[in-house]
């Protein structure tokens, strides 16, 4: 555990880990779920799951199902099924090409898996779902959280990160400047460790739909940015990871994190659909500029959605 969270601060309300109550295996089962959310277009079998983890293959499937909460087959099935999902909003690629990159050998066999799941067969889901176009007026409610005009396609280098996962509705999620965010816990471990550099980013990043995935299984990265070099030792809250770099469209959200969806939903469901740019399948993410400061003004998180290279 993260020495400073027992020795001054809190643990942050929104749950930090689903694994806390098995210390000794917790970074190796936080190890697999990395790789598996990184490989889900890869066979991903049991066998080759346990041997990663250095667990015989009988008792890595108890561990994981005991800490996770669903079987290996399961976590690996429902994510397919989000990621298929989420590709059914976001692009116009057929069904049966969506299927195939999920795993399924047949549109019969995927379309009953996926109605099991959302309770829609694939074709409903995405006429229900797709994304949709820009409405003539912007809406007025958004006027003071956003402005169109300065919406900007910026090309972002790789990020290397410590960064910490928590579970649970992205709501739940303290603020930066909250004494027991998880971005304080991350600046005061880091400068235990010598590791905090002057003006780092601190940014977050939403890795599941809450349209899509189930409240208490959304996952949510709080992350500060460290030299590429860096030689963290990871424990079981604190991780080094990368958040792979391109291009992005880029708005800036002034207002609380609480009123972030109504910025969220224009860029996905009117913005983004009615432009020239082409979403890719990767997780937005959230840059605080400034989360500390102690000001009575309007926070600024600029939100980052990955696209395709501008033609």
């Amino acid at each position: 555990m993260v020495d400073i969270m027992l020795e001054n601060s809190e643990p942050p309300v929104f749950e930090i880990s689903m694994f806390e109550d098995e210390p000794s295996h917790t970074q190796t089962i936080r190890n697999v779920c990395h790789y598996i959310h990184n490989h889900l277009d890869q066979d991903l079998n049991l066998e080759e799951l346990a041997k990663f983890a250095g667990i015989s293959p009988f008792h890595f499937h108890r561990i994981f199902n005991r800490l996770v909460g669903e079987t290996v087959k399961a976590h690996i099935r429902r994510l397919r099924l989000e990621k298929a999902a989420y590709k059914l909003k976001t692009r116009e690629a057929s069904i049966l090409d969506i299927a195939l990159e999920a795993g399924y050998e047949t549109h019969e066999t995927f379309t009953r898996a996926f109605r099991k799941s959302f309770k829609l067969n694939p074709s409903a889901y995405r006429k229900r779902y797709q994304l949709r176009d820009t409405p003539e007026d912007f809406p007025e409610h958004l006027k003071r959280l956003m402005d169109p005009n300065q919406i900007r396609v910026e090309r972002v280098p790789d990020l290397t990160m410590a960064f910490m996962r928590m579970s649970g509705p992205y709501t739940l999620c303290p603020e930066p400047l909250q004494p027991n965010s998880p971005w304080r816990v991350l600046q005061k471990a880091l400068h235990l460790r010598g590791l905090y550099q002057p003006s780092p980013t601190f940014l977050g990043i939403c890795l599941d739909d809450p349209e899509i995935t189930e409240a208490h299984k959304i996952r949510f990265d709080a992350c500060i940015t460290v030299p590429r070099d860096c030689s963290l030792k990871e424990d079981s809250f604190l991780r080094l990871g990368t958040y792979e770099g391109g291009w992005f469209v880029v708005v800036p959200h002034t207002g609380p994190f609480l009123e972030l969806t109504p910025t969220y939903e224009y860029m996905l469901y009117h913005w983004l659909p009615s432009s020239d740019y082409s979403m890719i399948n990767r997780p937005p993410m959230e840059i605080y500029l400034d989360p500390f400061a102690d000001t009575d003004e309007s926070p600024i998180i600029e939100l980052y959605f990955p696209i395709d290279k501008p033609s």
